[in-house]
């Protein structure tokens, strides 16, 4: 198995006709393709196995609101992360140089976290609230200068609705303090 593998990344054996040298680089692309759908199916198949045990142990709902949410986020990265790496493999594999390609990522990825900062923000700030379990969905807090009931609670921002019926969209990275009413 091991030398079968090593076939499909080591350059093709001279005398090869064209239609071979094709037929033997679409196979390393489907055998590539299935392996990343494979990892990516059991990766899944974890995060749901992960997920039904933790929420077993729970006992609120807003617990395993959390467990989902988080179970959510990761499998997300996951899948992405994934995604990314099978497709460069593939691109690898047909022997297109992905040095470049790695290049240019690494400078627009700098390039967008200065440009994005405050949205970089309010995903980890979401997090670390969701982790931390500082604020539940139906928590009465203030936060950021307005005080209501928690709708929803997402990775981005936190609806509010104030006693007097107004939605309040507060960003994560607006949250510095929280007081949790409701604790």
């Amino acid at each position: 198995m091991n030398s079968f593998v090593r076939s499909l990344w080591s350059p093709r054996p001279q005398g090869l006709s064209p239609w071979s040298s094709l037929a033997l680089d679409a196979l390393g692309v489907l055998l590539i393709l299935l392996l990343g759908w494979i990892v990516w199916k059991l990766t899944a198949r974890f995060m749901r196995t992960f997920e039904a045990q933790a929420s077993k142990r729970l006992d609120s709902v807003a617990e395993r609101k959390r467990v989902e949410t988080v179970s959510r986020v990761l499998d997300y990265v996951a899948s992405v992360l994934i995604g990314v790496l099978t497709f460069m493999t593939v691109l690898a594999k047909l022997g297109i140089s992905i040095a470049p390609l790695l290049a240019t990522a690494g400078v627009a990825g700098v390039a967008v976290g200065f440009g994005a900062q405050t949205l970089v923000k309010d995903y980890f700030t979401g997090l670390v609230l969701l982790i931390e379990d500082q604020i539940r969905q139906g928590d009465t807090v203030e936060v950021a200068g307005k005080t209501g009931v928690v709708e929803e609670l997402t990775l981005r921002y936190v609806r509010l609705r104030d006693a007097q019926g107004a939605v309040h969209f507060v960003p994560n990275s607006a949250i510095t303090t929280v007081t949790n009413q409701s604790r």
